[in-house]
């Protein structure tokens, strides 16, 4: 949904840049990442390229070095297309003047809850794996777990496994 009214927005302002061919096309900041101390920046786009307005109202064109490839020979509409695609421009500042600016499309990964079921799911299966293998072997396989190795490394691999499980888990997709 919010992607809809971002591309509505974008449109509303190519359309009014379509009558008039000097008003350059205003990226809404929903579709903006701007990473580090970077305030109240607006960012526009023009048949000369991006244009940056910072905080203090000053317009810094991007050189073509510092955007993304991917973004540097489209239109507006094709701008259009890629914010209501989930598009996003994240901006950074290289010198007081220079900035730059990439594309990427965020994610749908499976987020927190899924991460910590992942690393449930590792840690239970892992002490549950030895509990079961106790409970057939009976003290037999106490002994053997015990023979694997020292215990803390034992915990500190389980440990390593399920917080890599909970970072997988947090970034692919799960199916509804």
């Amino acid at each position: 949904m919010k992607n809809y009214f971002l591309s509505i927005a974008c449109c509303a302002a190519t359309l009014c840049s379509a009558s008039n061919k000097s008003l350059p096309l205003r990226i809404l900041p929903g579709a903006i990442y701007a990473s580090g101390g970077l305030k109240n920046i607006e960012l526009y786009h023009t048949k000369q390229g991006f244009i940056i307005r910072d905080d203090l109202f000053k317009s810094h064109k991007i050189e073509n070095a510092w955007i993304d490839a991917s973004l540097r020979s489209l239109s507006p509409a094709q701008i259009i297309k890629f914010i209501d695609a989930g598009g996003r421009f994240s901006i950074g500042k290289i010198s007081p003047k220079e900035y730059m600016i990439r594309g990427y499309i965020p994610g749908i990964g499976g987020g927190p809850i899924a991460g910590t079921i992942a690393y449930w799911a590792v840690k239970g299966g892992a002490y549950g794996g030895m509990l079961l293998y106790v409970y057939w072997k009976g003290p037999d396989g106490l002994s053997d777990i015990n023979d694997m190795g020292n215990i803390n490394e034992r915990e500190a691999t389980i440990e390593i496994a399920a917080e890599n499980a909970r970072q997988i888990g947090s970034a692919i997709p799960w199916l509804p």
